[in-house]
This record gives structure tokens, sequence and C-alpha cells, in this order.
């Protein structure tokens, strides 16, 4: 069963439609929020009809007894600013609508997973809270020096004002004077706060083989053993940045979940 709501945030400042996938008849034993990569401009009311279909999510949620919920966001999930902080809609605001909408959610295990560049939003705000159990990166769009050396250049160690800051990537998604507010928000800061949770969500990760963000994938991966951090990671040979790929990596991730939980 697939419903949109529309969430009024006081952390976006804004509506927010959501879409929301349940099993029809079975009770809700997870939920995974889901976050979106980036949109065009014309798919900006259609990218999470077309993920809904593209990765079979219905059929997902039936089979692991899942909860499933979409919010149509920014292209922003990279970081938080004080005007649209993403990381307190995504684990705390929108977990308790969820929880007012179904009962089961009180109870239910809290997942947080994402398609490329929600990818990284999902391993960004999942290392830096504690609500959810697992994270799950599909294909994620990791900036490759943000995790070999924090990538000053993006993350704003550099004067946002320099003119050398119009090169970096975040120039595109934020105003200039909110660059620097969102330095500590790196991957790099996320590594460091996995390394420091006595605690740690289950980090799960896929990316085929033939994707163009497979090298940074496999650079955070070294990361993440350097630093003694465990995780699962599931290649797709041969796969792209593409729906299949994605699909194929979210169901993986899924039926090892329940495999470890026996």
């Amino acid at each position: 069963m697939v419903e949109t709501r529309i969430i009024r945030s006081r952390f976006l400042r804004g509506d927010v439609k959501i879409k929301i996938i349940t099993p029809a008849l079975r009770s809700i034993d997870a939920v995974m929020i889901l976050l979106h990569g980036k949109k065009n401009c014309d798919e900006d009311d259609t990218m999470i009809e077309k993920m809904i279909d593209r990765l079979d999510l219905e059929a997902l949620c039936e089979k692991y007894h899942l909860m499933a919920v979409i919010p149509n966001m920014r292209n922003c999930y990279y970081i938080s600013t004080k005007d649209y902080q993403c990381d307190q809609f995504i684990s705390k605001e929108l977990p308790e609508y969820l929880a007012g909408y179904n009962k089961d959610v009180l109870k239910a295990e809290k997942l947080l997973g994402g398609i490329s560049m929600g990818g990284y939003g999902a391993m960004l705000i999942g290392a830096n809270t504690d609500v959810f159990s697992q994270v799950i990166s599909i294909s994620g769009s990791f900036i490759e020096n943000d995790i070999l050396i924090g990538n000053p250049e993006v993350w704003g160690s550099r004067c946002p004002r320099e003119d050398s800051a119009k090169g970096s990537f975040l120039y595109y998604f934020l105003p200039l004077e909110e660059l620097a507010y969102s330095c500590y928000k790196s991957a790099e800061a996320a590594l460091g706060s996995l390394k420091r949770k006595e605690k740690r969500p289950e980090l799960y990760f896929t990316c085929g083989t033939e994707d163009w963000l497979h090298p940074r994938n496999s650079a955070l991966l070294k990361k993440l053993r350097e630093n003694h951090i465990e995780y699962h990671y599931y290649e797709i040979p041969k796969g792209q940045h593409e729906s299949s790929c994605f699909r194929e990596g979210l169901w993986k991730c899924m039926e090892e979940r329940r495999n470890l939980r026996g």
C-alpha cells in the first residue's frame, strides 16, 4: 500500500511531501527512511514515484515486514544549514511523525538508507545521530577528497568568500555564507563520530563495479577498515549507476540483514 502525506516541517521550514509504503496484511518489524539521489528540475515531483516502481518497494515491504518512507527533499543531504536542517528532520521530526501515523513504528527497528547523494547523506546522518540501528548506502556519491583528507575546499576550511571557493562542489548547493557553517559535516567528521560511538549502527554498502562512483566507495571502505569500523559490502558485478543496480543492491542488503538476524 502506498500513501502520500504532507508534513509541515519546522526544521525544513516548509511543507514536505512523503511517500509511505506499508505491507498490506502484515505487521511492521522495521521502518526504513530512504533518501533519494540528486534530482533534476523536471524530476522534482516524479523521482520518488519512480523509485517505488524501479526499486520494487511494495514487494520489498511485503517480504521483509517493512515500512519504507521516502521524503521529497532538496539536493542537500550532504549538509544541514540553519534554515534547512536535514539531519534534524530525518532523525527526529520524521520518526516522530511516523510514530503517530502507525503505532508499530514505536517498537520497530529504525533503518536509514539512501541512493547516490542520499547514500552519502544516510552515512553522515546515521553517524552523527543515535536513532538508526542500520545505515544502508546504495552507490553512495561520496566526495573523494572529503573521504581521504576531509576535503577542505568542499567543506569550508578555506574562507568561503575566497575566489577559490567558487570551484568547490557545494558552491552549487549552498550560499557562500553557509559553506563554512557546514564544514563539520564532512565524511571525515562522520568517520570520527563512528569511531567514538560505543554502539555503532550496522553499516551496509553496495556499489556496481562499473559505477563511476565505485572508486569513491572503495576509498570510504578503506578508511573504515583503517579505523577498525565494521561494515557489510555487496558489489554488483557489471553494475552501473542506474535503477537496476540500485534495486539489486537494496534487496541484497535487506536479505543479508534478515540472514544475520536468523
